[in-house]
């Protein structure tokens, strides 16, 4: 049997009254539950950054837009499985991302992540893939910038040759541990742990 949160409301006076308040209150209660998750509603989400620190976003499944994060220590976070993110990451802070599955589309067949100095960007459980028509960088690494990479799948090939992860800083700056490359490229200059 299925759960009913409403009352249909029937009559007039104090009785569809206190219906009326009943399923005000219920639809209340939702959207203090929705609230505190942090969702804004279906995809595609905006990321926004409220705070000068610590901010906090989940994204709901489907299909999401990009960000472009300048403020430190934001925690990006995928609701449920199927969270896609279509567009450029740009992280200009420390940031960190959860459970995301970023890929290219028609509205980006570049980098999937671009990570700028001084960020620190953590990736832990997310997928990484790119069409046969995308250019082969998956995440650009800036001068200055440091990564870590935990858990996550790179997938896709794209038919350009070259590797994975563009860093030109040393190979200690950008860490995969525990990753799963699926692709027929290099990382690229990182340092692996635990990694095939």
């Amino acid at each position: 049997m299925g759960r009913v949160f409403e009352i249909p409301i029937k009559g007039e006076g104090d009785a569809a009254s206190r219906v009326g308040m009943f399923n005000q209150q219920i639809r209340d209660d939702i959207a203090s539950v929705v609230a505190a998750v942090g969702i804004d509603g279906p995809a595609p989400a905006a990321i926004d950054e409220p705070s000068t620190v610590n901010n906090s976003t989940t994204l709901p499944a489907g299909r999401n837009y990009g960000c472009h994060l300048k403020v430190a220590d934001t925690n990006v976070r995928a609701l449920s499985a199927g969270c896609f993110m279509t567009r450029m990451a740009i992280i200009e802070e420390d940031a960190v991302f959860d459970g995301i599955h970023f890929t290219s589309s028609d509205d980006n067949i570049e980098e999937l992540v671009k990570v700028r100095s001084p960020a620190v960007a953590v990736f832990r459980n997310c997928t990484f893939e790119k069409g046969p028509t995308a250019t082969r960088i998956y995440i650009r690494v800036e001068a200055g910038a440091k990564t870590l990479f935990v858990g996550c799948v790179f997938k896709g090939n794209p038919s350009d040759a070259g590797d994975i992860i563009n860093n030109p800083n040393p190979a200690a700056d950008c860490q995969i541990v525990g990753c799963y490359n699926k692709t027929t490229h290099a990382f690229g200059t990182v340092t692996t742990t635990a990694s095939i």
